[in-house]
């Protein structure tokens, strides 16, 4: 409602300084396009506040519920070697002291199980299908 009379007070703020046309009769309608203008900016104004930057417990806590969840399915199609990886991760993230540094070296040894022996131009995009075809979760908290 805020906006809709913003752009109300814009479109008839030039009539009251007698700037009008004589003869031009002033409706509803005529305010419709300052009343968009006014939406938009208030809009554009709005950015980024509605998600603040989560602190590091919120990121320790959205990682460790991510791989949970991943833990408590049990799918026949995980490369071996993966579930290890997992679980090391878990113990990283529950402790009360979170090492960043071995949480990316665990994702980097999880890419490596993943990518096994594909070529390095084919790396990148056979990492990506096999974390999204198994919902393998990233362990590094800067992905949060």
């Amino acid at each position: 409602m805020a906006v809709v009379l913003e752009g109300i007070d814009r479109a008839f703020a030039p009539a009251s300084d007698g700037r009008r046309p004589r003869g031009k009769v002033l409706t509803l309608a005529y305010c419709q396009n300052q009343v968009r203008k006014s939406y938009e900016l208030r809009r554009d104004r709005r950015i980024g506040a509605k998600r603040g930057i989560p602190n590091r417990g919120e990121k320790q806590a959205r990682a460790l519920a991510e791989i949970e969840s991943y833990l408590s399915r049990s799918d026949p199609g995980i490369p071996p070697g993966i579930t290890a990886v997992v679980v090391r991760a878990r113990e990283i993230l529950a402790s009360l002291y979170v090492d960043e540094e071995s949480l990316e070296r665990l994702d980097e040894e999880a890419n490596a199980a993943l990518a096994g022996d594909a070529a390095e131009q084919d790396r990148t995009r056979r990492i990506k299908a096999q974390r999204e075809k198994l919902r393998l979760p990233y362990f590094a908290l800067f992905y949060y």
